[in-house]
This record gives structure tokens, C-alpha cells and sequence, in this order.
């Protein structure tokens, strides 16, 4: 549903089942409203907004069949539902989700969103403003319960989109982006681990096989689970990030543990707020750059393993 059209439809008819859905509720002056579901973060459809149907149960998930399909963001096939009854309030309700129905903080089973609130799925995170429609509803037009406006049948309903640059993605992927940057951080650092402590006097290959796995497994573990829903985690994993690099430095791997240290400090600005879109681009540039150096010299090594391996 277009932006400019968004006074003349009070109605539209599912696509589905054919049953024609009311798009107005009657505010507290008999105003005409719309609840409308705004996407402010996520892997897609960023911007994006949507007119949400009165007194329906509508379905959001990965898959199609239900109201909204979000996909790339860690939500089950049939995550929630979202109602707005014909007094604007908006209900949430979890279907059973593995990463749960989140209203800001709290992890809900079904619950009330207000509109200074956010709704979170997976990686997405939404919120439902109610906007006012042209001048108040007409008697026989009041949104009560049990009463439907005259409907005006459409094909479908389209989004109000607004523009994403890539600067705007960028922002929208940071916890992607921090979760697979610590990742790389760990297999290449345990890597680079067993590669250098191998070479140390009276150090077996065993200790220095058991140093990478040791890193790389505790890194990896909790960065794992970064997202838009584990703060405590999300911190536990940059406090852990930041040991690693101490530990490093104090056994002269000035590799891993420059690399270690980039990467926290671009995880924290990208992961603990949302950033500005400036902060979000040099926190990726200076992860990308350690990550690249560490990648580079590691190879490196590896490429001089390769004959003593080879001798074995």
C-alpha cells in the first residue's frame, strides 16, 4: 500500500482466504488511525514499513504462508503473531520460538507493546507507530468491535519502503558482522598459536596442538551467540576477547593479540549500541584490517610448516 494512497483504503481483501481485513481504527477523538509496523533493524527490508489489519492474528515468520516473512534473521518458520485490536492496542504473542519473542529486554509469551517499545525476532527489531488518517471517522464508520468499514478489495499489500544504502546495511548487519569477525579471530589465531609454540624450546607439538584448540574453541563458543538479544553475552564475549589479547602480548604473539585487540574494540562499537553510520564503517575497516594482517603472516607460517610436515 502505497504512502500516497494511504487515506483512500479503509480496507483490502487477503489474497489467501479472500476475507476482507479492516485497515482503520477509531482513535480516542474518533480520528481514523493505522497501526504500522516499521523494520529499524535487520539483515532486510530495513525502513520498511506495513499496515497492520485490525482484530487479526497475524503471523511472522521465515516462511511464507503467514501475515510477514522476514528471512536471514534467525526466526522460526512461525515465530509470533501480532494483533492490533480496534483500540490500537498491539499484542504479541511467541508460537513456540527457539530465540524467543523479545519486548525490549523482556522475552515474552504473549504481551502488550507500546509504541516507546521494540519488538524483537531474531535479528530484526520493530516498532509500531500509529499514525492519523484524514479527519475522524463517520458515525457508521467507528472501528467498534464486530463492525467492519465498506471494503474496497485490493490484490495485495505492498510495503511503504524507504531507501537503504549501503552504509544503512552495514549498520543493520553489525551483529552478523562482529559474530563472524570473532569467529575468523579464533580459528586463525589458534592457527597462528600452534604454529608459533611449536617452535618454542622444550614445547611439544601436543601443547601446541592443545593451544589453538584451546583458543580457538573458547573464542568461537562465545561469539557464537552474539545477537541483538544477548547483551550479557555480548559483553562476556568482548571481556573475553580483550583477555585473549593481554594473554597474547604477555607471551610475545603480538599478531594474534593486535588482532584480538582490534577486533573487541570494532565489536564494542558496533555491538553494545547502535552506531553512527561513520563509527559503524571505521569499526569494520580497523577489524578487516587486523583480521587481514593476521590472515597474511599466519599463512605465511603455514606455508613454512608445510615441509616439516610433509617429512612426518
Amino acid at each position: 500500500m502505497e504512502a500516497g494512497g494511504i487515506d483512500v483504503v479503509v480496507a483490502l481483501r487477503c489474497p489467501a482466504c479472500e476475507r476482507e481485513m479492516t485497515l482503520e481504527y477509531a482513535g480516542p477523538q474518533k480520528e481514523r488511525r493505522r497501526a504500522i509496523l516499521e523494520v529499524v533493524e535487520g539483515p532486510r527490508f530495513l525502513g520498511e514499513q506495513y499496515v497492520v489489519p485490525i482484530n487479526e492474528e497475524l503471523v511472522l515468520g521465515a516462511e511464507e504462508g503467514g501475515w510477514l516473512r522476514l528471512p536471514d534473521g534467525g526466526l522460526d518458520a512461525v515465530h509470533c503473531w501480532i494483533k492490533v485490536d480496534h483500540h490500537g492496542a498491539v499484542t504479541i504473542g511467541d508460537l513456540g520460538s527457539k530465540t524467543g519473542t523479545w519486548i525490549d529486554q523482556l522475552r515474552i509469551v504473549e504481551g502488550v507493546l507500546d509504541p516507546e517499545q521494540h519488538l524483537r525476532l531474531g535479528y530484526y527489531r520493530m516498532r509500531v507507530r500509529h499514525a492519523v488518517v484524514g479527519e475522524a471517522l463517520p458515525e457508521e464508520q467507528k472501528a467498534d468491535e464486530g463492525e467492519t468499514p465498506e471494503a474496497v478489495p485490493l490484490v495485495t499489500m505492498k510495503s511503504i519502503e524507504a531507501e537503504e544504502t549501503p552504509v544503512h546495511r552495514l549498520v543493520a548487519l553489525r551483529f552478523y558482522l562482529a559474530r563472524n569477525g570473532l569467529i575468523i579471530l579464533s580459528w586463525l589465531a589458534g592457527m597462528h598459536h600452534f604454529l608459533e609454540i611449536r617452535q618454542w624450546p622444550g614445547q611439544s607439538w601436543i601443547v601446541a596442538a592443545l593451544s589453538g584448540i584451546f583458543y580457538t574453541l573458547i573464542v568461537s563458543q562465545f561469539a557464537q551467540r552474539i545477537g541483538l538479544t544477548e547483551p550479557r553475552t555480548n559483553l562476556a564475549t568482548l571481556i573475553v576477547t580483550g583477555l585473549a589479547a593481554v594473554v597474547d602480548a604477555g607471551l610475545f604473539l603480538w599478531f594474534p593479540a593486535v588482532a584480538a585487540a582490534l577486533m573487541a574494540g570494532a565489536s564494542a562499537v558496533l555491538i553494545l549500541k547502535e552506531p553512527k553510520p561513520e563509527h559503524a564503517i571505521g569499526a569494520t575497516t580497523l577489524g578487516t584490517a587486523g583480521l587481514a594482517v593476521l590472515a597474511v603472516v599466519t599463512i605465511q607460517e603455514l606455508i613454512e610448516f608445510l615441509p616439516t610436515l610433509q617429512a612426518l
